[in-house]
């Protein structure tokens, strides 16, 4: 998907959407003290949605436990089959 900015620059999105929801605990291994969210053309509930899964995970890992909830569930059932890692897994070449 490409898409222009209002200074007539085109970013190039990937098809699919980057999440690491699933993944989370191995980002959270890392060290990585914080995460990025961002919305390209996700309505309001799935954004909602999303944001809350992210913010579950986050806190069930800060407190040393990860479970999915409810919301971490529905959120995964609603990406399945859209969603990559980037290179996450596969790194840059």
């Amino acid at each position: 998907m490409i898409v222009p900015d209002r200074y007539c620059r085109n970013h190039i999105y990937n098809s699919k959407v980057l999440s690491m929801l699933d993944d989370i605990k191995e980002v959270y291994k890392t060290g990585a003290k914080y995460f990025v969210i961002q919305f390209l053309d996700e309505d309001v509930e799935e954004a909602k949605l999303i944001s809350k899964a992210f913010r579950e995970a986050v806190d069930m890992l800060n407190c040393g436990d990860f479970s999915q909830t409810n919301n971490i569930k529905e959120a995964l059932d609603m990406l399945k089959g859209k969603t990559t890692k980037g290179h996450y897994y596969r790194g840059v070449l």
